[in-house]
């Protein structure tokens, strides 16, 4: 062939190097929705405010989920020394990992070009995407979910000892991020049983390092379980069964729902057509343990949440499907795999690519203009993302500065407000929920001494009425209206507050 023709030849799916197509879909997820939410939001997510709470309390769990992920809030407060786009970049690091490890176990299975194609639908899916910038127990999960399944594989097809207490690090590991993701383990263990290759290993002492491994990891973890009387799972039982809960019909259609971006890139990528021309140089299609394992892993933990939903009689929560979603992109691939051609894996790149410019526009506009709606008595109110939380707590503290004089060193009322007022204030105070076993981390001696700061919204959830039978020694209450960063016009933001003096030195 003449060197000439070489640039005439069309490039196949092989030659575009798929490691480097998911390493520049990966390092344009961090920067993008790093960046949008940085620049659109005025206050972090609810539970980025909820993290840092907790985070600087260094707490095991709290009464919702062990604290995992506001050890992570927190360590990046300390090194980088502010809130806000910290967060967001490390939800967007968890994320990166969990595409990672995809990649690596499709690789391993499918090889690169199918593995980067599984990759990349995920960019697709909804829990990969909108709801990323809000660093929570459901995104700290994910990365810890996807490893857990490649090491699995790997222990079991590869068998060596550190594999196998990689195994259990990142099991024990996993149960630190959300009780909840418990469900894998145990999914992982059935398939065990089920596969004859893996069901060998457990002669050998390789799964009981794993299993002693975890024991070990997790045995604060069940310890902090048992002193708190299991507040954490009843918590979880309750929020089933609150209003906000959904059937398990309407949570697997939901699901449905959150995957139609996927589902648009393999129609784009021809992968539902009707007829079917394999190339002659197509791998063959996985072996049966292969389709086994992606088949338990991916539908196994979804079959096992509804089941046990439905036993249980709860409700259940559309953020619960994230971890769900991990292994969607493996099996569409596993389940289209004659349909692959080579021009495959360079469309569903293209419309990862799509994805990662159009979402995060839509997350951005939403910012500035949706939810635009009155609240509970209020003509007009933002979404939470708009709140002015920097005014917020200077106004705050330029409060407290004045009664007392002193540093501020606890910050009490509705954990939304109390977050806005404690989130970058100078010494980095205490929160505590109007409810004092929320917080246990602030005791009746510490209020005496160092006193507080009382907050609350109005509208709220938390009268003042209320608030002060919880909290008799506070003062006068009084209330500051605060105007909306982007809508200054409209009827302002109302915060109630009121001290209680700190003991005289």
């Amino acid at each position: 062939m003449n060197p000439k023709d070489v640039l005439l030849v069309k490039p196949d799916a092989r030659q575009w190097r798929p490691e480097y197509l998911v390493a520049a879909a990966c390092a344009i997820q961090i920067i993008i929705w790093t960046l949008v939410p940085a620049l659109s939001n005025h206050a972090p997510p609810i539970d980025v405010v909820e993290g840092y709470m907790w985070g600087r309390e260094w707490v095991i769990g709290t009464y919702k989920h062990p604290a995992l992920p506001s050890w992570v809030l927190e360590a990046t407060r300390v090194v980088t020394g502010t809130t806000g786009w910290p967060a967001y970049l490390v939800s967007q690091l968890f994320m990166v990992a969990t595409l990672s490890f995809v990649f690596l176990l499709g690789r391993e299975m499918f090889g690169a070009v199918r593995g980067a194609a599984a990759t990349l639908l995920l960019f697709g899916v909804y829990y990969f995407s909108w709801p990323t910038p809000e660093f929570n127990h459901n995104v700290a999960q994910m990365p810890f979910w996807a490893s857990f399944i490649w090491a699995l594989w790997r222990a079991v097809e590869h068998p060596r000892m550190d594999r196998w207490a990689l195994l259990g690090a990142l099991g024990g590991a996993l149960l630190y991020t959300k009780l909840s993701s418990g469900i894998l383990p145990i999914v992982a263990s059935l398939w065990m049983l089920a596969d004859p290759k893996a069901r060998k290993t457990l002669a050998t002492p390789g799964p009981w390092v794993a299993v002693v491994v975890a024991a070990l990891i997790t045995a604060p973890l069940f310890y902090w379980l048992w002193t708190t009387q299991f507040h954490a799972l009843i918590y979880a039982s309750q929020r089933a069964q609150s209003g906000s809960s959904i059937n398990q019909l309407e949570f697997a259609v939901m699901q449905l729902a959150f995957h139609v971006g996927m589902l648009v890139m393999m129609a784009a990528a021809g992968l539902f057509r009707r007829k079917v021309t394999t190339p002659a140089d197509a791998p063959p299609p996985p072996s049966s343990r292969i389709r086994n394992f992606i088949l338990a892993m991916s539908i196994g933990p979804f079959v096992l949440v509804i089941a046990i939903a439905l036993a249980l009689g709860v409700g259940m929560r559309s953020p619960w499907g994230a971890s769900l979603s991990i292994m969607s992109g493996l099996l569409m691939v596993l389940l289209t795999w004659q349909r692959f051609t080579d021009e495959t894996l360079r469309s569903i790149a293209i419309g990862a690519a799509v994805a990662l410019i159009i979402v995060p526009l839509a997350y951005a506009g939403d910012v500035k203009f949706g939810w635009r709606k009155p609240n509970q008595g209020q003509t007009f109110r933002l979404q939470r993302n708009n709140w002015p939380q920097r005014e917020i707590s200077k106004r705050m503290l330029a409060e407290w500065q004045r009664e007392t004089g002193r540093p501020l060193r606890i910050v009490v009322g509705e954990m939304w407000i109390a977050g806005q007022v404690a989130l970058n204030a100078p010494g980095s105070p205490s929160i505590m929920e109007v409810l004092k076993t929320r917080s246990p981390w602030v005791t009746e001696r510490d209020l005496k001494a160092h006193g507080a700061i009382v907050v609350w919204s109005e509208p709220g959830c938390c009268s003042p009425g209320s608030i002060k039978s919880f909290y008799p020694a506070m003062g006068p209450m009084r209330r500051i209206t605060i105007p909306w960063p982007r809508e200054p016009d409209k009827e302002p933001i109302t915060i109630g507050y009121a001290i209680i003096k700190p003991a005289a030195k």
